[in-house]
């Protein structure tokens, strides 16, 4: 993997979307030189895969966590809930 690759890996974690030919205008490549250095990483397993992430909410899968801590000395339950993100309590 050299340069090249690595920009044209950010212009897919960017957008996974985009074309070849934007990618190569962005890389100063080709799009069939693009498409061919993305069908080696492929091939190496460099890029396992392209995804897609939806919103939990849209599908109606939020997540819930449990948490538990533990904690020793002298850390007092009021001074660990106050480090705690409000979007957590």
């Amino acid at each position: 993997m050299d340069a090249l690759d690595s920009r044209i890996i950010a212009e897919l974690r960017h957008n996974a979307r985009a074309n070849y030919g934007d990618i190569g205008g962005v890389v100063g490549l080709s799009a069939s030189a693009v498409k061919r250095r993305v069908d080696k990483l492929v091939a190496q397993r460099i890029i396992r895969s392209f995804t897609v992430v939806v919103d939990p909410a849209v599908e109606g899968t939020a997540v819930e966590a449990y948490i538990e801590l533990f904690c020793q000395g002298t850390v007092s339950p009021r001074s660990s809930n106050a480090s705690c993100p409000t979007s957590l309590k």
